[in-house]
C-alpha cells in the first residue's frame, strides 16, 4: 500500500453517498444514531440563522431519525430556521434547497443527502495542439464526477453538463488545462500546451547539471520509482532490465555476496571492471557503494553511456552511474514509511536422482560395461523399493550403505525470507531543507541449515542551506552497518547433495553423533550447524560539504570536500568435526580446512578514502538565440589502507578469543598485514553551445593522473576528450508540421575513456619477494638461508587502455507524446588494451601486463513507452532491447587454442579473431547406432585419440583436418561465447480509481552456457549423485534417439562422450517475470 493519500473531488458525490447509506442500513439504529443525555435544548426562532449541521442534529434527535451525509457537503452552511414542522421531510423539504442539496429517504428513519440535481445541457469543444492541430485522444473530465469523454481524431468532444462547474481537459505530454462552465458558456476551443516540464526536465551529468531537451549523449535516466516499484533491498537487483545496454547479473544467492556484476554496452576489455559509481558527487571504485546503499534513499539515477563518460576519464572505460540522493522538497514535514517482506525459493536449481532412479542408471551403466553382477546387485530390492530409512552394513566390511528417502536438497534449501523497514523525515523552510532516513534489511538464506544471513543498517541525513540568495550549501552524514554470515564449509556445503550416492542418513542411529559415509560423505547439517561461521562486519561511515556561490549573474563558483571512512572485522572459525559409522562406535572420517584444527583467523581491514573538488561554471544567453555554457575543474582524491590478520589452532569449543589458541607452524599462515595507497588528480572542463535549441554541441575533457604509473616519460598523465553534437529535427521549418511527430532528436558523439583495471597499486616498483621457503647453504656445517625471488617484471612505458567510443542516437516523441522512443548504435574500440604477452621461458620472472593488446564493440539499443488512457484507466508499457558482440583484434603473442584434460577444458578463451571469452570444442556428430557405423568411424581416426572401449551409443567427432586423429590442436572449433545477447525487458503499468499495478519482465536471448563437472556428465561410480537430468535421458537400444550417449562405468569413456562440443553446451537465455505489483493510494484524511 502506498504511502500517498489523495482524497477524490466529488467525494460526497451520489456514488459515495449511496456507499455510506449501505454501510448504514446494516446496522440498527442504535448504532449510528448520536444519543445525548442533554435535555433537548429550544428550537431557534423562525428565520433565524443558524448553522445547518447544528439544525441536522438536532432533527435527528428530534424526529428520532438518521441522517447520513459527507461533512464536505455540509461544511460550515448557514440556513434560517424554519417553522416547526409535523415530518422530518417536510423539514428538509424547506432547508436543503436552499443551500443545492436534497434528500433521499432509504428506509423508515433512514435518510441520506446528496447534491440537488442540476439540469443538464450539451457541451461541445475542440481541444488543439500548440501548432493548431487537433488533439485525438485527449480526456475531458467534469471535474469533481466521473462524467468523461475522449477526444476524436479531430479533437472534438461533446459530453453533457450543468449550467456551471469545470472541465478538466488532459493529454500526455501536455499541461492540464481548467476550463470554467457558465451558463454562457457556448463551443469550446482549448489549446494544451505542451509539457515543457518534461523538456526541461533537470538531467545529472558529470560535474553539472542539463536539460534533458538539450543533451547530446547517451544518458539514460531512472527517477525514484524504478527503485520503489521493485521488490529489493539491493539497488543492483532494481537496476535490471531497468536500462538500454546496461546488463546486471549475479552468480550466486548468497545473502550479501551475490557477486553481482554489472556492464554498460557489453566489453570493453579483457581486464573487467565495474562501471565507477558516483553518489552525490563522491566516486566509488566498486559496486560497494550501490549494494550497500538504502533504494528508498535514491532521487535520480543517471546512466552515461557514451562519450558523456570522458568527463571521468580513467574510470569510466564502462560506463558511468551517477545516484543522487533525495532532498527536502515541501514546506511542511512529510513522515515515508516503507515496510518490505519477501519469500524467495530456489527456482532453477539442480536437481538429482532418486535411490531407485540412482540405482538404475548404475545398473545400465554396469551392464554396459559387461558387469551385470556387479557389487551392488545383491542389494537391488533395497535400491528399487527402498526400506524406510534404514542403514545396512557395507559389502566386504566397507562403508555403511544407507537408504533413506529424504532427499538432501529438500533438508538443505528451503523458503527464505527478507525484511526491510525504513523511515524517512523531509521538509523545507525558507532556507534550510532536511531529508533524514533510517533503514534495517535483514535478507535471509534459502540454506535452511546454519546461520547464513545479511543484515544491513543505514542512516542518512542530507542538510540543504541556502544563507542567501547567491551562495547554496549541502551537507550530507552517512552511517552503514553490513552484518553478513555463513558457515565456514560453505562450499562443501553445498556439492553435498552430488558428492554422494542419494539414501544417506544425517546422524547416527541414536541421533546424537553426525554421521559419515566413508571419505565422501559428511552429514551436511554437522557442517553448516558445528562447523562454524565465517563472520563479516563492515562499517562505513561518510560525510560531505558543498557549496555553491553565484558569484556574477554569469558565474558561478563550486567546491566539495568528502571523507569515507570504511572498517571491516573479520572472523572465521573452523571446527573440527568426527564422522562416525551408523552405529556411533567409530569414526570414519574427519572433517577440516587444511592444517586447520579448531581454528579462529581474525582480520581487520581500514581503510580512509578522501576527495576535493573545485569548479567554475559560466553560462550565459546571447541576442539571437544562442546560449553558451563553459565549467573548469580540478580534483584530487586519495585513499589509504590497511590491514592485519592473526590465525591460531586448538581454539576451545565456545572461545572466541585467538588469545585462547596455539600459534600456526608457519609464521606466514599466522600473522600478517598489508598498508597500500593511492592517488589521483585530475583537471576536466566541459563547454556547450545550443542555438535556438536546434543545434546543440558540447565539448569535455579530462587530463588524469595517476599514481599507480611510474612518473617517467610523463605515462603517469593522460587526457581524454569527448565531442558530441544534436540536431532537434522538428525546429526545422520542413518537420516542424509533420502530423503525428512532436519532437525528433538526432545526437552523435566521439570520445576516449580509460581503464587501469589489472595494475597493482606498486606494480611499476620492481619487487624482490621473500619466500617462506629456506635453502642449505655451506658444506660441513650448512646454514639455512632464505630464498628470495624476482617478482612480477616492471614495464615502465605502460599506462592507462584508452577506449574511444562512437554513438549515433535518435530521440522521438510521437502521437502527442504518447509514444516516445529512443534508438542508438555505438563501437568501441580498446587500442591498447593491457595483457599478458607471451615471452620466452628464459626470460627470468613473471612478464607484466603492456599495451599490446586490441578489442573491439559494437552494439545497438533501442527503448519504446506507450502512455494512455481509456475513460477512466490509465496503462503504459515499455519495452527494452540491446545487443552487443566484441571481438579480440590482437592479444599479444600465442594464440593457441588449449582444453586442459578431456571433459570440458578450459571455460573461456581469449582467441585472436573470436569474441571475448570463446567457448571452443569438439565437432559433434552424433550418436553411433550400430556396429557398421562404429567400425566406420574407428577408421576415420587410424592415428587414435579414440577410446579403447568406445562402443554403440558413444559419440562421434569430425576430423576437422583429416588427418587420421583427433586431437585438440587440430580438431577444435569455436563453439559460442559466454557474452549475454538480445537483453531486453518490459514492463506493463495499469491505474484505476486509486488502484495501481505493474508488471515488470526480463530476459536474456542468448547465453551460452558449458554443461562442465561431474554433475553435468552422468559420471556413474557408487560415490556421487547423478543429475536427473539424465535419466532416461541417454542412448540404449530401447532409446536410440536419447539426447545423449549411453552411460558407462568407464570413467575414460565417459570423459571422451562428454569432451568440450556442441553436445555441452547450452544457450542458456530465459524469459523471468521479476516484479508483480498491485497497490492502492490512499484518499487524505
Amino acid at each position: 500500500m502506498k504511502a500517498t493519500r489523495t482524497r477524490p473531488a466529488g467525494f460526497g458525490n451520489v456514488r459515495g453517498a449511496a456507499l455510506l447509506a449501505a454501510l448504514l442500513l446494516s446496522l440498527p439504529p442504535a448504532a449510528v444514531v448520536a444519543q445525548s443525555n442533554a435535555a433537548l435544548a429550544a428550537s431557534p426562532a423562525s428565520g433565524q440563522p443558524v448553522p445547518l449541521k447544528e439544525l441536522l442534529a438536532r432533527w435527528q434527535r428530534q424526529y428520532q431519525s438518521t441522517i447520513a451525509y459527507d461533512s464536505d457537503l455540509v461544511g460550515s452552511q448557514q440556513v434560517e430556521a424554519p417553522a416547526d414542522a409535523a415530518t422530518l421531510e417536510e423539514a428538509l423539504a424547506r432547508v436543503l434547497p436552499a443551500v443545492g442539496l436534497d434528500y433521499e429517504k432509504l428506509r423508515e428513519r433512514y435518510y441520506i443527502l446528496r447534491p440537488r440535481a442540476q439540469p443538464t445541457r450539451a457541451l461541445t469543444g475542440r481541444v488543439l495542439q500548440p501548432n493548431g492541430r487537433p488533439l485525438p485522444g485527449a480526456t475531458v473530465v467534469l471535474k469533481g464526477t466521473a462524467t468523461g469523454t475522449g477526444t476524436d481524431a479531430e479533437g472534438q468532444f461533446s459530453l453533457p453538463a450543468p449550467p456551471e462547474g469545470a472541465l478538466l481537459i488532459s493529454s500526455v505530454g501536455f499541461v492540464r488545462q481548467e476550463v470554467a462552465l457558465s451558463a454562457n458558456t457556448g463551443i469550446l476551443t482549448v489549446v494544451l500546451p505542451d509539457d515543457e516540464q518534461a523538456l526541461g526536465e533537470v538531467v545529472v551529468v558529470g560535474y553539472g547539471r542539463e536539460r534533458r531537451a538539450t543533451v547530446t549523449g547517451a544518458i539514460a535516466v531512472l527517477d525514484s520509482t524504478a527503485f520503489l516499484s521493485r521488490v529489493s533491498t539491493n539497488p543492483l537487483s532494481a537496476l535490471q532490465g531497468a536500462v538500454p545496454g546496461l546488463v546486471v547479473a549475479r552468480t550466486s544467492a548468497r545473502p550479501g555476496q551475490e557477486n553481482w556484476g554489472f556492464q554498460v554496452r557489453g566489453a570493453s576489455s579483457v581486464n573487467t571492471t565495474p562501471p565507477l559509481v558516483v553518489v552525490d558527487g563522491v566516486p566509488y571504485d566498486d559496486n560497494a557503494a550501490l549494494s550497500s546503499l538504502n533504494p528508498q534513499d535514491i532521487e535520480t539515477t543517471s546512466v552515461l553511456k557514451d562519450a558523456s563518460a570522458a568527463i571521468y576519464g580513467s574510470r569510466a572505460a564502462n560506463g558511468v552511474i551517477l545516484i543522487t540522493t533525495k532532498k527536502g522538497k515541501t514546506a511542511k514535514p512529510v513522515v515515508t514509511y516503507s515496510g518490505l517482506f519477501a519469500l524467495k525459493t530456489v527456482g532453477l536449481g539442480r536437481r538429482f536422482t532418486t535411490l531407485p532412479q540412482w540405482y538404475e542408471m548404475y545398473n545400465e551403466a554396469q551392464v554396459n560395461n559387461n558387469n551385470p553382477n556387479h557389487a551392488y546387485k545383491s542389494l537391488e530390492s533395497h535400491y528399487l523399493n527402498p526400506p524406510n530409512d534404514v542403514v545396512v552394513p557395507g559389502l566386504f566390511n566397507t562403508a555403511d550403505i544407507g537408504f533413506f528417502t529424504t532427499d538432501l536438497q529438500e533438508v538443505m534449501f528451503g523458503t527464505g525470507r527478507t525484511w526491510q523497514q525504513n523511515v524517512a523525515v523531509a521538509g523545507r523552510g525558507e532556507r534550510v531543507g532536511y531529508y533524514v532516513s533510517v533503514g534495517y534489511a535483514d535478507d535471509g538464506s534459502i540454506l535452511r541449515l546454519g546461520d547464513n544471513s545479511n543484515r544491513k543498517n543505514n542512516a542518512r541525513v542530507n542538510l540543504d542551506f541556502k544563507p542567501t540568495d547567491r551562495l547554496k550549501l549541502f551537507s550530507q552524514l552517512t552511517a552503514e552497518r553490513q552484518n553478513r554470515t555463513e558457515p565456514t564449509a560453505y562450499t562443501p556445503l553445498l556439492n553435498t547433495p552430488g558428492a554422494v550416492q542419494p539414501g544417506y542418513a544425517f546422524f547416527t542411529r541414536d541421533g546424537r553423533k553426525p554421521y559419515g559415509w566413508g571419505i565422501s560423505y559428511q552429514s551436511p547439517l554437522a557442517l553448516a550447524e558445528d562447523g562454524g561461521n565465517h563472520e563479516q562486519v563492515d562499517t562505513r561511515l561518510g560525510g560531505q560539504l558543498q557549496g555553491d556561490w553565484d558569484a556574477t549573474d554569469h558565474f558561478t563558483v563550486s567546491g566539495a570536500a568528502a571523507v569515507r571512512y570504511t572498517f571491516t572485522g573479520i572472523s572465521t572459525r573452523s571446527n573440527h568435526l568426527d564422522f562416525y559409522n551408523y552405529a556411533g562406535d567409530r569414526i570414519v572420517n574427519t572433517f577440516h580446512n587444511g592444517n586447520d584444527f579448531n581454528s579462529l583467523r581474525r582480520e581487520t581491514q581500514e581503510s580512509v578514502y578522501q576527495s576535493y573538488y573545485g569548479q567554475l561554471q559560466y553560462h550565459a544567453t546571447v541576442a539571437g538565440g544562442h546560449q553558451l555554457t563553459a565549467m573548469v575543474g580540478t580534483s584530487q582524491e586519495e585513499n589509504a589502507f590497511n590491514s592485519y590478520f592473526v590465525k591460531v589452532n586448538n581454539v576451545p569449543p565456545g572461545i572466541d578469543n585467538v588469545a585462547q589458541g596455539t600459534p600456526l607452524p608457519n609464521a606466514a599462515d599466522a600473522r600478517g598485514g598489508a598498508k597500500l595507497a593511492w592517488a589521483l588528480v585530475s583537471y576536466f572542463g566541459r563547454a556547450t553551445y545550443a542555438y535556438r535549441g536546434k543545434y546543440l554541441f558540447e565539448a569535455i575533457g579530462r587530463y588524469d593522473g595517476s599514481s599507480r604509473f611510474t612518473a617517467a616519460n610523463n605515462h603517469r598523465w593522460k587526457f581524454f576528450p569527448g565531442v558530441s553534437a544534436g540536431w532537434v529535427l522538428t525546429e526545422e521549418s520542413w518537420l516542424k508540421d509533420v502530423p503525428g511527430l512532436n519532437r525528433a532528436k538526432l545526437r552523435a558523439s566521439w570520445g576516449v575513456v580509460g581503464n587501469q583495471a589489472g595494475i597493482g597499486i606498486y606494480d611499476y616498483i620492481a619487487l624482490v619477494n621473500n619466500n617462506a621457503g629456506s635453502y642449505p647453504f655451506g658444506l660441513n656445517n650448512p646454514a639455512s638461508i632464505t630464498t628470495t625471488t624476482v617478482g612480477n617484471l616492471v614495464a615502465l612505458d605502460r599506462t592507462w587502455e584508452q577506449i574511444a567510443t562512437t554513438n549515433v542516437g535518435l530521440d522521438v516523441s510521437l502521437l502527442a507524446g504518447r509514444l516516445v522512443g529512443t534508438v542508438d548504435g555505438y563501437a568501441k574500440r580498446n587500442r591498447n588494451m593491457l595483457i599478458p604477452v607471451t615471452y620466452p621461458a628464459t626470460l627470468g620472472g613473471p612478464p607484466p601486463l603492456t599495451n599490446n593488446g586490441r578489442l573491439m564493440t559494437r552494439g545497438w539499443e533501442a527503448a519504446l513507452t506507450w502512455t494512455d488512457k481509456i475513460g477512466g484507466l490509465g496503462y503504459s508499457f515499455t519495452g527494452i532491447v540491446s545487443d552487443s558482440r566484441t571481438s579480440l583484434m590482437e592479444v599479444g603473442g600465442s594464440n593457441a587454442i588449449t582444453l586442459s584434460g578431456t571433459t570440458t577444458g578450459n571455460l573461456t578463451q581469449n582467441i585472436r579473431g573470436f569474441p571475448l571469452n570463446s567457448y571452443f570444442g569438439y565437432a559433434y556428430d552424433g550418436i553411433i547406432q550400430t556396429q557398421e557405423e562404429l567400425d566406420a568411424y574407428k577408421k576415420v581416426f587410424p592415428g587414435g585419440g579414440l577410446p579403447a572401449s568406445l562402443g554403440i551409443g558413444d559419440v562421434r567427432y569430425r576430423d576437422l583436418n583429416g588427418d587420421g586423429r583427433l586431437d585438440q590442436a587440430r580438431d577444435v572449433q569455436y563453439l559460442g561465447n559466454s557474452g549475454i545477447r538480445y537483453a531486453y525487458s518490459g514492463r506493463l503499468g495499469l491505474t484505476l480509481k486509486g488502484f495501481d499495478c505493474s508488471l515488470f519482465v526480463q530476459a536474456v536471448g542468448r547465453r551460452d552456457l558449458f554443461r562442465q563437472g561431474s554433475y553435468y556428465r552422468p559420471g556413474v561410480s557408487s560415490n556421487q549423485n547423478i543429475s536427473a537430468h539424465f535419466y532416461r535421458n541417454t542412448w540404449s537400444p530401447a532409446r536410440p534417439d536419447a539426447e545423449y550417449p549411453r552411460l558407462s562405468a568407464n570413467a575414460d569413456v565417459t570423459a571422451y562422450n562428454y569432451r568440450a562440443s556442441a553436445l555441452t553446451i547450452r544457450n542458456n537465455r530465459y524469459t523471468r517475470l521479476k516484479n508483480a505489483v498491485l497497490g492502492y493510494t490512499l484518499p487524505p484524511a
